[in-house]
């Protein structure tokens, strides 16, 4: 429910870009179209893929700093959390209401930012499916009433959302060379609210804090990693090396 409302909402806030007359971003065949498919094809196989049968929780086997903060499920720091998800993933749009609407930068924007979605989601998704493990919640109800999105916990996605809306942000107005009296105020205000988000997700006992650090983790990442691609000044060759066998995979955009 909560991707399906970010996506819509997500979607929608693009058509008002964070942009200035000559944007610093570019979109281009040689690099969209394998992020598209890649983004597209994972997004696809995280909706198909049969989650891994996980045993009953136990406590026990968790990490220490799990252990000790783990807590019941509360429904009122729940809805909270995901209220501040939701607020981060709409501060790119909702910031480039004061900027320029043009239409090239619009689709410029829409499309790198549904590509950092997209990538996050799947690779959530992904994680949530192949490696099960129990709420928190789930540590103190019968394993015979527990169900299936009981064993979703790792990783947090509404954090992961959360530092991808705050992380997509502070990348491409400071790759835009926006005044410091504008990304410092809209960075500082991003991460607090992603790190509210996840400190909301624990205190509420929808997850533990390694399932949080792996949803800042990947936020942030793809968060960063969209925009720096498609930035005009970044190298005109990306190359990936893979060691220690030498295979180089790179392309011109």
């Amino acid at each position: 429910m909560v991707q399906k409302i970010c996506l819509a909402i997500s979607l929608f806030v693009l058509a008002f870009p964070v942009s200035a007359e000559t944007s610093t971003f570019r979109l281009s065949p040689a690099l969209d179209i394998p992020l598209a498919v890649s983004s597209v094809g994972l997004f696809a196989t995280s909706r198909v893929v049969n989650p891994v049968d996980g045993s009953p929780p136990d406590a026990r086997e968790l990490p220490w700093v799990d252990r000790r903060l783990m807590r019941d499920y509360d429904h009122t720091l729940d809805r909270a959390g995901t209220a501040t998800a939701i607020a981060t993933l709409l501060a790119p749009g909702v910031a480039g209401i004061y900027g320029s609407r043009n239409v090239a930068d619009a689709l410029t924007y829409s499309t790198m930012y549904l590509e950092a979605f997209l990538f996050t989601t799947a690779t959530k998704d992904l994680l949530k499916a192949g490696v099960p493990r129990w709420r928190p919640y789930a540590h103190h109800r019968d394993p015979a009433d527990l169900e299936e999105d009981d064993r979703a916990s790792l990783p947090s996605g509404h954090t992961a959302y959360a530092f991808m809306g705050a992380s997509f942000l502070t990348t491409a107005l400071i790759l835009e060379g926006a005044p410091p009296s504008l990304t410092r105020p809209a960075a500082a205000i991003g991460y607090a609210m992603a790190c509210g988000t996840g400190a909301l997700r624990v205190a509420s006992g929808e997850h533990f804090v390694t399932d949080v650090l792996a949803g800042a983790a990947i936020g942030t990442l793809f968060g960063w990693a969209i925009p720096q691609l498609h930035a005009r000044n970044s190298s005109d060759r990306v190359e990936v090396a893979v060691s220690p066998v030498g295979v180089t995979v790179s392309f011109e955009y």
